[in-house]
């Protein structure tokens, strides 16, 4: 009888080891606690690296940032009335809050509202989103290769995190909600009304968590069918919520094929996410909110690999969350066996693809 508990006890622990987690070092190693410290250590310096560069770097070239300069300089009180008046209803006015980004406008008069200048009103906004992200991914189950990722991913920090700072703005409280609070329903509809976009990744993440009382395999399916919908429905969606900001855009995006292998293989990520802890999940709040990410990411694919085909500007608008979400989502694939470890290599060529080539396109001349 001994021996038998002594074997079942056994097989438990083997399979315990199946299943670490990306890029862990097994728990009951004497080294452990010196490897994660040395992790925490290399984070704290590469997220000060990161932010002193941002903080002290010549923005005056970066694209966008005269538009956000004006944001900073024009934005006051009598916009908000504007605003309420403007609007026929107070369901025209709800809906305006989110296409006229009532959220941002709320953070610039808060920055105004200091005294500051617009450029350094600019400045302290990209401080803030990126201090933001850095606590959120300091939340995951391996920081250090979270921010390594949002460093180097071409939609990430070079990008979002540098002078499309309103996606990135909304972004990083969507995350910051999520990760350290707790409250990725609430870090979303706050966010939607910060950048319009958000307003897709929100919707796919409210249909997720509805359906994850059932199962999450059926939230999956729930989530990517209301992506296929709102996909086939994005020129509507995009007119009714895009705003004024549509006048400037043609409305017609190119992409390649390229461009549709790319996102079935970052698909991989939450899916891996989803197959590897499906079975084992324990119902704790980290493992819920790890999934409801996973099946938002799995919906925001959906939506891009449909909109190809019938609406590529809807594509366009909202293609760097492709991206952005795997700096939270690979850490949490469990390794379960060496065809786990090809596919995520797979994936890391793919992105390291994609970073060398906006390197020689200059992307990253701002950070290096």
């Amino acid at each position: 009888m001994k021996r038998q508990r002594a074997g079942r006890a056994a097989i438990r622990n083997r399979a315990r080891r199946a299943a670490i987690p990306f890029g862990s070092a097994f728990q009951d190693s004497p080294a452990a606690g010196v490897r994660i410290r040395l992790s925490m250590v290399a984070f704290v310096a590469l997220a000060a690296l990161l932010l002193s560069t941002i903080a002290f770097g010549d923005r005056s070239h970066l694209l966008d940032q005269d538009n956000y300069v004006q944001y900073f300089a024009e934005t006051n009180l009598t916009w908000f009335s504007h605003l309420w008046l403007d609007s026929r209803s107070v369901g025209a006015f709800l809906v305006r809050m989110v296409t006229d980004e009532l959220g941002w406008r709320v953070w610039v008069v808060a920055v105004n509202s200091l005294g500051f200048s617009p450029e350094t009103g600019v400045r302290i906004t990209v401080l803030t989103l990126n201090l933001l992200m850095i606590y959120a991914l300091s939340k995951t189950r391996w920081p250090l290769v979270s921010l390594i990722l949002w460093a180097v991913i071409p939609a990430g920090l070079a990008t979002v995190g540098l002078f499309q700072i309103r996606q990135g703005f909304a972004l990083a409280i969507a995350m910051y909600f999520a990760q350290v609070r707790r409250q990725p329903v609430r870090g979303a509809v706050i966010a939607s009304v910060v950048h319009t976009t958000f307003a897709f990744p929100a919707i796919f993440l409210l249909v997720a968590r509805f359906f994850a009382k059932r199962s999450y395999l059926f939230a999956v399916f729930a989530a990517s069918t209301t992506a296929v919908c709102m996909s086939v429905a994005a020129s509507m969606l995009f007119n009714v919520f895009g705003g004024r900001r549509l006048d400037e855009y043609s409305q017609h995006e190119t992409f390649t094929i390229f461009n549709l292998i790319g996102l079935a293989i970052y698909m991989v990520v939450p899916a891996l996410v989803l197959w590897s802890r499906d079975k084992q999940a324990d119902g704790s709040a980290r493992t819920n909110l790890t999934l409801e990410m996973a099946t938002m990411h799995i919906s925001v694919l959906v939506f891009l690999v449909v909109s190809f085909f019938v609406y590529p500007f809807g594509m366009a608008r909202i293609d760097y969350y492709a991206t952005l979400l795997i700096a939270f989502l690979l850490p949490d694939i469990r390794i379960k066996n060496t065809l786990v470890l090809w596919i995520i290599a797979v994936v890391l060529l793919v992105l390291g693809y994609d970073v060398h080539k906006q390197y020689v396109a200059g992307l990253y001349a701002y950070l290096f």
